[in-house]
């Protein structure tokens, strides 16, 4: 199989120091946990977890507020 010439290869998860890098190794045992453990995973409590505001959350949280 030959690679296409606009083919982008994405960068390790293990390797670099990218905010996106740094919460997939963060993020990577709490879902291993769960899986173990046979639990649902929501954004909310494990973007707390992980000390991450989660904006999605935070916006649903405030609308539901206004009514």
């Amino acid at each position: 199989m030959t690679r296409q010439k606009t083919a982008v290869v994405a960068d390790a998860m293990f390797d670099g120091d990218k905010l996106n890098q740094l919460w997939a190794r963060q993020v990577l045992p709490l879902l291993v946990r769960h899986a173990l453990a046979q639990t649902n995973v929501e954004y909310g409590p494990l973007s707390k977890e992980m000390g991450i505001p989660n904006e999605r959350v935070s916006d649903l949280n405030t609308f539901a507020a206004r009514k």
